[in-house]
């Protein structure tokens, strides 16, 4: 994962209710959704409209570059563990206490320190080695396996005098953790990709056949074919709303993405924050629904001239 994070409590264009008439398309889940402040450019929206779910089609190539990003973390993290399980550990030296006892508190001074550079050339050669690495972190060793492994591994492998049985131990539990949590972002990742594919292709579904609709000269058809022409524009935008009231719904209650930032808007915002929306699927579904709305418009008012 990236280390660009989204700003806190700023959804930008592509909330639910950057158009107005929310009440029309599943207004539940629209204002749990519709708390935080929405930044609209009403000239960037126009803009924008006269693609055809452009913000669908930039939402799917952000996810599999995410995927794309995540995996190859997950196999470099893989790739440093099992280095790391081939090194030898140093001995230890007991340190005296109050009660006669001993307790394995320091390495032996007499240790080299091979054995930790062996460590961090390991890391910087999997872990520090992916493509995005500079882009997304851009840290140095000591700081991203902190925030990997915690500040006490980092410091044992990063000051320390030996890799000691301890410390060893301590560096593949820390790594088998980052790859369950990588392993576990990739499933959440997998679950919002089916779910912005199906949106995606039941919209352009739903798309193709206003388009139909869309190129047909009103004023030169019948009062029955305007009529049918009605009544499909009426059944594509019950099926519009559907799938949009569908993907507010898995937007709110995906336990994927509430889980990963205690947040369940956490996910779009960060996945998507490169796009200019934050709800890609919703800012499509609401830009179709438009379409279809002035297309009826027209339709109606081609229908009282026959009157």
């Amino acid at each position: 994962m990236g280390s660009t994070q989204a700003s806190a409590g700023v959804y930008r264009l592509g909330e639910p209710e950057f158009q107005r008439g929310c009440s029309d398309v599943g207004c539940a889940a629209v204002d749990a959704l519709s708390s935080q402040a929405v930044l609209v450019a009403t000239a960037t929206v126009t803009c924008l409209a006269l693609a055809a779910l452009t913000f669908l089609h930039s939402a799917r190539e952000a996810g599999e570059e995410e995927r794309s990003r995540v995996t190859e973390e997950r196999s470099a993290l893989e790739r440093f563990q099992r280095r790391v399980q081939k090194l030898s550990v140093g001995a230890q030296t007991p340190a005296a206490t109050g009660n006669g006892g001993a307790t394995l508190a320091r390495a032996n001074v007499a240790e080299t320190h091979s054995d930790l550079r062996a460590v961090k050339q390991a890391y910087e050669e999997t872990v520090m080695a992916v493509d995005h690495y500079d882009d997304d972190y851009g840290e140095p060793l000591a700081e991203h396996m902190s925030a990997e492994f915690g500040d006490d591994v980092a410091a044992a492998v990063v000051g320390g005098t030996a890799l000691t049985p301890p410390v060893k131990r301590a560096l593949l539990q820390k790594t088998d953790a980052a790859i369950d949590d990588r392993t576990a972002f990739l499933q959440t990742l997998s679950e919002e990709s089916d779910s912005v594919a199906a949106a995606s292709n039941d919209l352009g579904a739903i798309e193709h056949r206003l388009e139909g609709l869309e190129d047909r000269q009103c004023l030169q058809q019948s009062f029955p074919e305007l009529t049918e022409a009605w009544e499909d524009l009426d059944d594509l935008e019950a099926e519009c709303r559907e799938v949009v009231a569908r993907r507010q719904d898995q937007i709110q209650h995906s336990a994927g993405g509430a889980d990963w930032r205690d947040d369940g808007h956490s996910l779009c915002a960060y996945l998507y924050e490169p796009l200019p929306v934050t709800y890609p699927a919703l800012a499509d579904g609401t830009l179709l629904l438009d379409r279809i709305r002035t297309t009826k418009r027209r339709v109606a008012d081609a229908l009282t001239r026959r009157v």
